[in-house]
C-alpha cells in the first residue's frame, strides 16, 4: 500500500532534492505538448513520409505515454514506432528537418523556443515556496532534465540561482549518460552534490521520470500528479504521490511533528484525509471535510457525530455491557462521493490540522 500524501507521513530529512524541470518546476508541459503536436502534423505530412504509416491525430495520450520525460530523440524515435514508421538515430550533425531522429527533433525544439518566447514561462507556486524552503534550510538542490533548453528557460523564470547542479540533455549527451528511464542522469547530479542516493530525494511527474528513480536506489521518491495520473506513478515506483509540492515536508518546510497539512483536492485520498483531521471528545467526532465551497471553513461541511450508548465494563468484576455506535441520522452516507471544490477540480484550498491543539482549519 502506498504512502499517504501527507506533509506529516513524509521522512526524516534528507541531504539533498533532486527535481524535474518541465511539470515539476515549470509549468511548461502544455507548451511541450503543442510543440510535440506542431512537429508531428509536420512530420506526417512530409512527402517522405512513408504511406503505409498511420496518420493518427496526435494526442495528449501519445504525449504523456510515449515522449513525457524522454530524450527529444528517444521520444520520436518512439512516437514514430508508434505510428509503425522507423526513424533513424542520426548524427548530432544532421541539420534540422533531415529524416532523422535529430533533424526530425529540431522541428519539435524551434516550435518549443519560438512558444516559449511568445508564452514565457510559469512557476509551480507550490515549487516556488518549496525551493526557497528548501534554500533558507541549506538543502542541496539539483535539477535533472532531458531537456536541452534549461538553460534558457531557467533564465526565463529567474531560477538559474536556484540549483547547485543541473543535468541537462546537453550534459547528459556529453558525458554519454543515458536518457530516463535509466537512472544515470539522476545517478549523475547525486554524485555531483556530493550525496548517497539513499539520502537523497527525486521529484518527477513523469512515469519515466519516476522508473528511472525507482531504479537508481533513491531515499524518497517523490511523483506529482499533474495529469491525473496519479496510479502510473504509483505503479512505477513512487513512495509519495501529492498534487502540489506544498504539501511536501521533508522535515523542512514544516517542523512541527504534530501538524497535518493537505492542500488540494485528491479525490483518491479525501476518505483518510477526512478520517485524519477528526476532532472528537470520546463521545462525538467531526471529521473535517473537504472543500466543496471557497472561502475559509467556519464550521465542518460533513459532520459525523458519533454517540455511544453503552460502555465496557468498569472493572473485572463487572459484567460487560454492551457499546453500540451510531451516526446521527442527518449525515452523509459513508458511501458519499467526495467531489472536487466548486469553480473545478483546481481550485485551490488548503487544509490544516494540529493535532496537538486539535485546532482545524481550511482556507480557499
Amino acid at each position: 500500500m502506498k504512502k499517504s500524501p501527507t506533509a506529516a507521513a513524509a521522512a526524516a530529512p534528507y541531504d539533498a532534492v533532486i527535481l524535474d524541470l518541465d511539470g515539476v518546476v515549470t509549468n511548461t508541459a502544455l507548451v511541450h505538448l503543442a510543440a510535440w503536436k506542431e512537429a508531428y502534423e509536420a512530420i506526417i505530412n512530409d512527402p517522405r513520409y512513408p504511406k503505409d504509416g498511420s496518420r493518427a491525430p496526435f494526442t495528449p495520450d501519445d504525449y504523456y505515454a510515449l515522449v513525457d520525460g524522454k530524450p527529444r530523440e528517444q521520444g520520436l524515435i518512439g512516437l514514430m514506432a508508434s505510428r509503425g514508421v522507423d526513424i533513424p538515430p542520426g548524427t548530432p550533425q544532421d541539420a534540422g528537418g533531415d529524416w532523422t531522429a535529430v533533424g526530425l527533433g529540431a522541428w519539435k525544439n524551434k516550435a518549443y523556443l519560438r512558444r516559449l518566447q511568445e508564452g514565457g514561462v510559469q512557476i509551480f507556486p507550490g515549487t516556488g515556496r518549496f525551493l526557497e524552503n528548501l534554500k533558507d534550510a541549506g538543502v542541496a538542490t539539483a535539477l535533472v532534465t532531458s531537456s536541452r533548453n534549461a538553460t534558457p528557460v531557467l533564465a526565463a523564470a529567474n531560477l538559474l540561482d536556484s540549483f547547485s547542479v543541473v543535468i541537462d540533455g546537453r550534459v547528459a549527451a556529453s558525458h554519454g549518460l543515458a536518457g530516463k528511464p535509466a537512472p544515470d542522469t539522476f545517478l549523475e547530479a547525486a554524485r555531483r552534490l556530493d550525496v548517497s542516493v539513499r539520502r537523497a530525494v527525486v521529484v518527477e511527474d513523469a512515469v519515466a521520470g519516476v522508473l528511472a528513480a525507482s531504479r537508481g536506489g533513491f531515499g524518497l521518491v517523490v511523483g506529482v500528479d499533474r495529469h491525473g495520473n496519479r496510479a502510473d506513478l504509483e505503479a512505477a515506483g513512487a513512495d509519495v504521490v501529492i498534487n502540489n509540492l506544498a504539501e511536501l515536508d521533508l522535515g523542512l518546510v514544516m517542523r512541527d511533528p504534530w501538524l497535518l497539512i493537505y492542500e488540494g483536492m485528491d479525490p483518491e485520498h479525501e476518505g483518510h484525509r477526512e478520517a485524519l483531521t477528526t476532532l472528537g471528545n470520546g463521545y462525538m467526532g467531526i471529521r473535517g471535510p473537504s472543500a466543496k465551497t471557497a472561502g475559509p471553513a467556519v464550521m465542518p461541511e460533513r459532520i459525523w457525530p458519533v454517540c455511544i450508548t453503552g460502555f465496557g465494563p468498569r472493572s473485572a468484576r463487572e459484567p460487560s455491557r454492551k457499546s453500540t455506535w451510531s451516526t446521527c441520522p442527518t449525515a452523509c452516507p459513508w458511501t458519499s462521493a467526495w467531489k472536487a471544490p466548486r469553480g473545478g477540480p483546481g481550485a485551490a484550498w488548503r487544509s490544516s490540522m494540529n493535532v496537538a491543539s486539535s485546532i482545524w482549519k481550511r482556507r480557499s
